[in-house]
């Protein structure tokens, strides 16, 4: 039980209770952690067309490549088909005591620079 955050800037992409068994070889999820946290974008590649799906927090410019997104996922939902080097897997307890801690070290960083003034 965890989420998936990027491998590249460390935010959250996918919560492990929306991961499945797609067949595919690849990790699979219905829906990302927050939709925020992905772009799609059309992919014309290969003689194929599809939807890439990339980190939002990366940029523009094809930075930040995670996978592509179907429509043939379990029960009509999603296919969110992501390369497993684009991921980092973090226990839930982990990222509970992260998500804690970073509002606090920015609480902290703030007054220390309303401080300096």
């Amino acid at each position: 039980d965890g989420v998936y955050v990027s491998a590249l800037t460390g935010i959250p992409l996918f919560d492990s209770s929306t991961k499945f068994d797609s067949g595919s070889g690849w990790p699979s999820f219905t829906a990302p952690f927050d939709p925020e946290h992905v772009t799609e974008v059309k992919d014309v590649s290969h003689g194929m067309v599809r939807v890439e799906v990339r980190d939002a927090a990366a940029g523009e410019h094809g930075v930040g490549h995670l996978g592509h997104v179907f429509d043939d996922g379990p029960g009509g939902k999603p296919r969110y088909c992501i390369n497993s080097a684009a991921v980092r897997f973090v226990p839930r307890a982990e990222f509970e005591a992260q998500k804690k801690a970073a509002p606090a070290a920015a609480e902290g960083a703030q007054g220390s620079a309303a401080a300096e003034k």
